[in-house]
Parts: C-alpha cells; structure tokens; sequence
C-alpha cells in the first residue's frame, strides 16, 4: 500500500473547501435494489462525524459506491459529540449506519474490545451501538473474560472472529495508519506509540514532555470537548477528552502502560495509579445479601497511602467503597450492592462483585465467579474514583454533579468554557513520584480537522489526539523545521456499523433476536454482506488515505497468535454481491 504516494498533497487550502478530492458517482442508477419483504426500495443514510476529514471522505465514497450499485445510499455529518452520543444509543440515536473507529488491545488481554459487541441489554448496552445479539457470540465473550489459559482464549477468539465475519454486525474497513505530528519549538520527548501522541489517550506524551526553553504551558486540540464534567463514566467515555480528563484529573486504580515499539506484550502489564499493588485469594465469605458463606476469588488491593484530593483531603479506601456504589453504577445510597446486577430481570439482589474495606488503605473486591487472575481487569483503566467528602454530604447523585471537579491527577481543574477549552494547572501536591514539567495544560476543541492543523501550524496548539494528520498535508508539516510527522502502524479498526434496532428485535426481558426485515432491512446479514461487497475499500484506502492503511477483517491485529487466519475478506466484487441478493429473493426495478 505504502508505494501509493503518487497523489499530489492538497494543502490547507483544499482541506478547508473539500477535505480531499472525492471521486463523483458515475451517475444515478436505472434501477434500484428493491426488498423481497416488503417490494420497496432500500434506502440507507451513512452518517459520519465531521472529523476527522477522511471519515467524511470516505463515508462519500462510500455512498457513491452504494448508489453506483443500485442501493439508495445518502450521506449526512454530524457534529463529533453529538455523533458519538447518538451512535452508542441504537433506540434514541437512530443513527441507521456510521463509521466509527476503536483501537483493540494485543490479544489475548483486549477482552474489552469484544464488550462493544455483546448483549446490549446487559454488558454493551453503552457500547454496542448495533443493538445486535447473539446467543453464541454473547457465551463466547464471558468465556473469554474469565479464562486465563492461553490455548482456551485463542480458540474462544478464533470461534468469535467467525462469528463476527459472518453475521457482520459491523463491516471492518480498514487499519489506517497512525500519522502524528506534533510541535518541538516548545517540548520534546513526545511518545509516538501505541497510546501515543497521534492515538486517542495522549497521556504519556503529557506526563513525559520535556521542555524547550523553559516551557511551563502546553496546548492539545481534541475533536469535540465533553458533553458535561459529572461524574458519569459511561458519558466521560464517549469523548477522547473526557477518557484523558479520567487520568489526569482524577484517576483509575491503574494506567495504561507506555508501550514502546516492538514490546507490545507489555500492554497489559499492572501500572499503579491509585492501586499500589494487589494480590489474589480464593476464601470462604459471607455474601452480602444471601448471608450465605460462599467460596470467593478476593482481589486485596493496597492503595495509595499518600494520595490526597485537590483539596488536601486524604484519600481512602472509603472514596473506592463510595464509588463503586454511587458512581459506577446506578445511583441508590440505600441499595446493599456495590456492582450492577447480571439477570436480565435487572434484579439487585444478584451480585457480579462487592467489596469490603479492610482498613484506611487496602480494600477487597470480592468476585461470585472468578476471573482471569493473571492480570488486572480492563475496567481498572478506565472507572474514576470520586471524592466521597464531597459528593455524600449533599447526597445527590453523582451522574448529575460535577463534584466540583475534585481529583487526585496531577493535573487540577481550573476552568471550562464549554466548546473552547478546558484549562488545568498542575498539582504540585500530587502524591506521584515525577511531577509532569507541563504546568499549565489547555485542551483546546475544534470543529474540524482544517481548523485543527491550522492552529497547529500556527503554534497555537503543541499537538493533536484521537486522529491522525490528513496525509494530503504530510509534505506541507514536514516543511515546518517546529513540526515532527511520524507514521507507524495504526491501532484503530475503522469499521462501518449497523443498527439493526426495531420495536420487536428484542422483547422487554431481553429475549430474542425475533428478525424482522420488512421492519428494518439492515437484520438481513444477506444484505449487510453485499454492502460488504460492494464496498471498494482498496480504492478508497489509495485516495483517501494516500495507502496509509491495509485492509483488515477482524477486531485482532493480524501479528496476534490470536488473529484468526482463514476469515473470509469481503473484497470489491459486485458480481458477488448481486448474486447472493438475487438468491435471497432480493430484485433491481
């Protein structure tokens, strides 16, 4: 792919009117692709957020393909907050396909990835954006989370990727490469890696920054500013700001690791934050709501004992007990559990976990069923920890309360003017052993990718998160002696979803999935498929990412011993495409 360099760089100039040059549909088809179940014509809307610009670009060459087909395809953009709130709530957003990216760990320790994908009424309710479910596939994933033996794991993933390639709740597009460019005239030692400077969680290049010429302030662009700063997780998570507000304004029991080049095994390896160290038991104890003795895997977490919230408060391990209650799940300060239910009947009264203090700084997290022992869970990275001091005395609901933005990070909060930026002074009383050399940190937004580069180019900004330099201007930075571009191999899959929601697909007990194509054509996976086939994905892959991408057709990079190997690729064919249509009953008119 990487020989594809014989495009001309567009420059700023085409950025701000185009994005890139996007090839025209040859024009409006005579016939259109019409539904055995209901002999109307199919009409699908492709959304995309507008940035980054290839998305955009892309989702037009889609369309044009689509509509070049004989399907009646419509392109519409979206502002990026609003889209990413829309596209992870398959009933209420309604968004009908989308393009979207995520950035899979190395298997077999990604297990989250897969959550994306499962049962919406329980585990991917704030992920799955499909709202697709399968039985199998949902088994599969709980057996995948709690098996800790290497051969099992690889045969349960392999089991998935089949699963996955061939109902295509998603159609997996592309792994871009990763094309970062960031400023040097003011700090160095930027970490261009995976959860590097150009990815969407631009920790390290933070916390590690060294500074040029006495440097004390540092400017990051993001794509769009959080929706607001309560303390919901699941809303947090929607943004690329607010998962970096998570680790430098408050904090999680641990943090990703930095990961070099060539060491990517290491990426799960336990980094404390504040969880200094932990250890696993198998004990009796008494269940908390059946008062029963019961044979328990015991997480014994030791925190961190210097730890303190911005305010000077001491942090405990009665912060932890009070968030896992009141903050990582429903609020209910008169509930007995400390962890969402697991019965599709939503009944409180069955547990997943809870936990118990044991003292000021160790607290245990008490599993029904174990869990792979061997490293911590993914969800340690990603759930803050919240103040209880302040949040209990009002007792309202943390989910709606921003809790006056009261962390442990090394970072603290000192303004927010929503759309603009978000402001943040270091905390020179943060317990962690190197304070960053960034002592003012401004996170700045904006409403497109020309936007962005211009302000990078103008020195407005140090650098950028979540997506990567538009190649077109490659050459353009590279003539700048303060900017630095490096290019290595992306971790995000791109992926096209569909929402496959209707009123009757699930009932209210979660049952099903009852398939009703003559409701929402896009439960057809025949359908789906001969989208997949008629997707030109090479040819979109040399315009609009200039060959800075491969093909790809699952979630499990392909270096991984847990890629699965004979998954079927849906290459360009329309004939293909036409043919398993027309089998299923499928007509042009």
């Amino acid at each position: 792919m990487k020989s594809k360099k014989w495009l001309i760089s567009l420059g700023l100039a085409v950025i701000l009117v185009v994005s890139f040059a996007i090839p025209a549909c040859t024009g409006e088809p005579t016939e259109y692709l019409h539904s055995p179940y209901t002999d109307e014509k199919i009409e699908l809307t492709l959304t995309v957020a507008n940035m980054p610009a290839d998305w955009v670009s892309m989702g037009g060459m889609i369309v044009d393909q689509l509509q070049d087909f004989g399907i009646d395809a419509s392109l519409t953009t979206m502002e990026h907050a609003t889209y990413t709130s829309k596209m992870y709530d398959p009933i209420e957003g309604g968004l009908q396909m989308w393009i979207y990216s995520y950035g899979p760990g190395y298997d077999p320790y990604g297990d989250w990835i897969w959550s994306s994908l499962s049962d919406w009424f329980y585990m991917g309710m704030y992920w799955n954006g499909t709202y697709w479910y399968n039985a199998t596939y949902d088994e599969l994933y709980w057996q995948n989370y709690h098996t800790s033996n290497l051969e099992e794991k690889q045969a349960i993933l392999y089991e998935m990727q089949e699963i996955l390639n061939e109902e295509l709740p998603k159609y997996l597009l592309l792994r871009g490469d990763i094309i970062a460019a960031y400023r040097t005239d003011r700090w160095t030692n930027w970490h261009m890696s995976i959860g590097g400077v150009a990815n969407w969680l631009n920790v390290w290049s933070v916390l590690d920054a060294e500074a040029v010429d006495g440097a004390t302030r540092m400017d990051i662009g993001f794509p769009s500013d959080m929706p607001n700063l309560f303390m919901d997780n699941d809303v947090i998570d929607q943004t690329t700001l607010g998962c970096f507000y998570k680790v430098v304004l408050y904090e999680c029991l641990a943090i990703l690791t930095k990961i070099e080049v060539g060491h990517e095994e290491d990426a799960y390896l336990f980094t404390p934050r504040l969880a200094a160290n932990y250890s696993v038991s198998t004990e009796n104890r008494t269940h908390p709501v059946y008062n029963t003795t019961w044979e328990a895997q015991v997480w014994t977490i030791e925190l961190q004992e210097d730890a303190k919230w911005h305010d000077g408060v001491n942090f405990t391990a009665y912060d932890v007990e009070y968030t896992a209650k009141n903050v990582w799940t429903p609020w209910d300060p008169d509930k007995p559990v400390t962890w969402q239910a697991y019965e599709e009947s939503w009944d409180m009264n069955d547990l997943v976990w809870w936990v118990e203090v044991v003292n000021d700084h160790t607290i245990e997290f008490i599993y029904e069923d174990a869990i792979n022992p061997n490293y911590p869970p993914p969800w340690w990275h990603w759930q803050i920890i919240a103040p209880k001091h302040i949040f209990e005395p009002d007792e309202r609901e943390p989910s709606e309360w921003d809790g006056n933005s009261i962390g442990t990070g090394p970072f603290k909060f000192v303004e927010h003017v929503p759309g603009e930026y978000q402001h943040w002074t270091r905390n020179d009383d943060w317990w962690g052993d190197d304070l960053p050399e960034v002592q003012d940190l401004y996170c700045r937004t904006y409403p497109s990718t020309s936007a962005e580069m211009l302000a990078l180019q103008a020195g407005d900004i140090d650098a950028f998160a979540e997506h990567g330099l538009p190649p077109a201007l490659i050459e353009e930075m590279e003539a700048n002696p303060d900017i630095t571009v490096e290019i290595m191999r992306g971790s995000g899959i791109v992926d096209l979803g569909f929402n496959f929601y209707s009123d009757g697909y699930r009932d209210e007990e979660g049952g099903g999935p009852y398939l009703e194509p003559e409701v929402n054509p896009l439960q057809d996976k025949v359908l789906r498929q001969a989208i997949a086939y008629a997707i030109d994905m090479e040819a979109i892959i040399d315009l609009v990412y200039q060959g800075y991408g491969t093909l790809t057709d699952s979630y499990i990079y392909d270096e991984s011993p847990n890629y699965n190997p004979d998954l079927e690729m849906y290459e360009f064919d329309t004939t293909t495409a036409r043919n398993i249509l027309e089998a299923a009953g499928y007509y042009w008119a």
